[in-house]
């Protein structure tokens, strides 16, 4: 048999291509509920920074910030202010976050308590303390960043390694390469961040104590070039840190007490139909409506294996559209069982990944409705 025969004919290698789907992705938005469900009447928060050291200090000013912290050390200069940036920096991006949550109306304020006590967290505040402070500020609860730690270190090493080169050499007049090696030596420079931020929540009906949370994290950068001065250069600067740790701690925080908006990803399916293909072209313009009109009418009209692929895209739209969790994974299953069925393994396991993400999304409808019913 000759080789030309062995080639697959055009219409069949194009008949191919046109059953082959890929997945495109998207970009949504959806709430996550807080890990806490708070009481119904407090919508309104005040953010207080408690980190001013009171006259009780058994050390002074820049050895006792931390709280118990005499022997931690900065790599970033003075201990104390460095902290207060930090803290400063973590009230900051706590009020931006809750400032996009659905459930609270916060106030962010100025004013600062003193941290009494040489504890990471000080004495839990009076409740007729609390209830002042929220008439001052007309809110609900109070948000108190009562504690932060912080110990941070640079060290670096020396290495060596063999690097090869090429040494010319000749005989009767040709040239000739032999390997040679060298040694070539460099430096390693790691920068080491432990940091602790504690958090207290109180009402304001009563003064009392709601939560009370202690975040711990390390962070680790290293860098590498050929002199030490040069790797100790290149590791991330005083501002990148303190914005990394208020994130962090942010972030935690107010996932911790409040229903967030979360970016997730979301796939659908591609093909060369003419009609997934157009509504492809509609998904990539954010016009789900008509996107999902396009796909309807491979659903009804189209092959199988297109119909199960059409499937998975319209569930999505629901999802987008009109946020019916139910439908959308009412759609997503029967793309499943429509794949499946086909010994499309790939395209079913796509489909069931979702399928379980809409599940988990409906699992947690009551918390959602609990938290942001007033």
């Amino acid at each position: 048999m000759k080789p030309e025969n062995l080639r697959i004919p055009l219409y069949v290698a194009l008949f191919l291509w046109f059953l082959l789907a890929c997945t495109s992705s998207v970009k949504i938005n959806v709430i996550q509920p807080g890990l806490l469900t708070l009481p119904k009447t407090i919508d309104t928060m005040a953010i207080i920074n408690r980190f001013i050291p009171s006259s009780n200090y058994s050390d002074s000013l820049h050895n006792s910030v931390g709280f118990n912290n005499n022997y931690a050390s900065s790599a970033f200069g003075d201990l104390y202010y460095f902290n207060l940036a930090a803290f400063d920096s973590c009230l900051g991006s706590l009020f931006y976050i809750l400032g996009y949550s659905p459930r609270f109306k916060e106030v962010l304020t100025r004013k600062e308590m003193l941290h009494d006590g040489n504890n990471f967290f000080p004495p839990v505040l009076d409740p007729s303390v609390v209830q002042s402070v929220c008439q001052d500020y007309h809110s609900q609860a109070l948000v108190v960043l009562e504690g932060f730690y912080s110990n941070s270190s640079i060290s670096t090493q020396m290495h060596s390694r063999q690097v090869s080169y090429q040494v010319p050499y000749y005989v009767n007049g040709r040239t000739y390469y032999r390997t040679a090696y060298r040694t070539e030596y460099y430096y390693t420079a790691t920068l080491s961040v432990f940091y602790s931020a504690g958090f207290r929540l109180y009402q304001s009906l009563d003064g009392s104590l709601l939560d009370e949370n202690r975040i711990d994290r390390t962070l680790a950068y290293t860098r590498t070039s050929s002199t030490r001065s040069g790797a100790i250069y290149l590791l991330p600067s005083r501002n990148y840190i303190i914005h990394k740790i208020a994130s962090v701690i942010a972030i935690n925080y107010a996932q911790r007490i409040s229903p967030l908006w979360k970016t997730v990803s979301r796939k659908y399916f591609t093909t060369a139909n003419k009609m997934m293909e157009e509504g492809a072209q509609f998904a990539e313009q954010h016009n789900w409506e008509e996107a999902r009109k396009a796909w309807e009418m491979v659903y009804l009209n189209g092959k199988p294996v297109q119909q199960g692929l059409a499937a998975m895209n319209i569930a999505l739209t629901y999802e987008i559209i009109e946020e019916d969790l139910n439908k959308a994974r009412d759609m997503a299953n029967q793309s499943y069982d429509i794949l499946n069925k086909r010994h499309k393994s790939d395209y079913a396991n796509t489909a069931g990944a979702y399928v379980d993400t809409l599940n988990t999304r409906i699992a947690i409808i009551p918390i959602l409705n609990e938290q942001l019913t007033k």
